[in-house]
C-alpha cells in the first residue's frame, strides 16, 4: 500500500499489484491493507492463489467463507473469483480491476482457483496430507496444457 499511496502523492499514474496465497488472507497485514487501500481508493490488485492448501493446512480447516472473494465486501471493494488456470479469464479481471483503479475507483480483490502441483517447498513432504491419486490427476491435467 505505500508504493500505492506514494504514488498517489507524487501524482504518478500506475497501479500496484499485490500477490498472496489463501493462506496469508488470515493474516492482520492483509486485512490492514486492504483496509487501509479500500478507505483511501488506492490503485491497487489484491490477486491471492487459493490453490486448496497453507502450507499444509486445508483450506477448510482455516478459512470460513467459501471463497477469498468473499472478504471484499467487508472492505467496500469488489470481489471477483476466476478459474485461475485459465488465462484469459485472469487477464479479462486483471484488466478490469486495473481499468477500475485507474479511473480512481479503487482496489479489487481477485481469487484465483487453482491447485497445487508440487509441495509448498523443498522442505515439505506432501504426500502425508494431500491425495497421491488427486495430486497425479491434477498434475497430468495441466501437462496437456503447459500455461
Amino acid at each position: 500500500m505505500g508504493i500505492a499511496l506514494a504514488g498517489r502523492l507524487e501524482q504518478k499514474n500506475f497501479v500496484s499489484f499485490v500477490t498472496f496465497g489463501e493462506g496469508s488472507s488470515n493474516q492482520g497485514d492483509f486485512h490492514e491493507g486492504a483496509n487501509f487501500a479500500a478507505v483511501h481508493k488506492l490503485p491497487v490488485i489484491f490477486m491471492c492463489e487459493k490453490n486448496k492448501y497453507a502450507i499444509s493446512v486445508p483450506y477448510d480447516k482455516q478459512v470460513a467463507c467459501e471463497r477469498i472473494s468473499d472478504r471484499a465486501v467487508g472492505y467496500g471493494m469488489p470481489g471477483v473469483t476466476v478459474d485461475g488456470n485459465d488465462p484469459l479469464e485472469v487477464y479479462a479481471a486483471v484488466k478490469e480491476a486495473r481499468d477500475r483503479a485507474a479511473r480512481g475507483e479503487g482496489p479489487t480483490l481477485i481469487e484465483t482457483i487453482s491447485y497445487r502441483l508440487t509441495a509448498h517447498s523443498s522442505d515439505d513432504d506432501d504426500s502425508s496430507y494431500r491425495e497421491k491419486r488427486r495430486s497425479a490427476r491434477s498434475k497430468k491435467e495441466r501437462s496437456a496444457h503447459p500455461i
